[in-house]
């Protein structure tokens, strides 16, 4: 019987183009910016990254995107979005 590979997934919660804390969209204490958490998690051996879009708005949703635009060309580890998947374009 093969073993299963175990993998470690970090979360990152997005409001307003911050990290926040859970899904409360609570201010995180610490590092509040998303592109050098998710760094911090992928040097600390994090396997993948599950990004939650806390938006409530269309401006605050295009907000939301284009940090996990900057997140997936700064870390190297599979992404994961959830959250606010609107229409077609949220997928790319």
């Amino acid at each position: 019987m093969e073993k299963m590979k175990k993998k470690a997934a970090a979360s990152l919660f997005l409001k307003n183009g911050q990290a926040a804390a859970g899904f409360d969209g609570a201010p995180r204490m610490g590092e509040t910016d998303p592109v050098r958490l998710a760094q911090t998690y992928e040097n600390n051996g994090a396997d993948e990254l599950v990004i939650f879009d806390l938006s409530k708005e269309d401006q605050e949703h295009e907000l939301s995107l284009n940090v996990i635009r900057e997140i997936a060309r700064a870390v190297d580890i599979p992404l994961l979005g959830c959250g606010n998947i609107k229409r077609p374009e949220d997928v790319k």
